[in-house]
């Protein structure tokens, strides 16, 4: 088998894993606020603030233990707590579909679709008042 070829579950990721974002995932940064849209999936993921950082420091090269000892430093924080919560936010990535090598989690794609289309309702319905 092909190393391009594997892919893992999200929840298999560990502190050794090295994330590479999906080649469908375009990322910008709007006010402040960043934006990943899943151009294969049609999802959209508006990121809090710790996963953001964590997103702009996927770099295809670094495993999550050195992001999050570089993360740890920066802002103070223990490293074994940084190691957490960065693991976890890199596995909701994977779970998401926007991580090269992770499978993603089929189910909470589909809600996020759902969600997607009742904001669009939503919004819809607003225009109609």
């Amino acid at each position: 088998m092909n190393i391009e070829t594997w892919v893992i579950e999200a929840d298999q990721i560990d502190e050794a894993f090295v994330a590479t974002c999906t080649t469908q995932a375009v990322a910008v940064a709007v006010e402040g606020e960043s934006v990943i849209y899943h151009k294969a999936l049609e999802t959209i993921h508006v990121l809090n603030p710790p996963a953001a950082v964590v997103w702009w420091a996927l770099d295809g090269e670094r495993d999550i233990r050195t992001i999050a000892l570089q993360l740890a430093e920066a802002f103070s924080i223990d490293p074994q707590t940084m190691i957490g919560q960065v693991s976890g936010i890199i596995r909701e990535f994977g779970s998401q579909g926007l991580l090269e090598g992770v499978a993603a989690d089929a189910e909470k794609i589909q809600d996020m679709r759902l969600d997607i289309l009742r904001g669009a309702e939503g919004v819809d319905e607003a225009r109609d008042d």
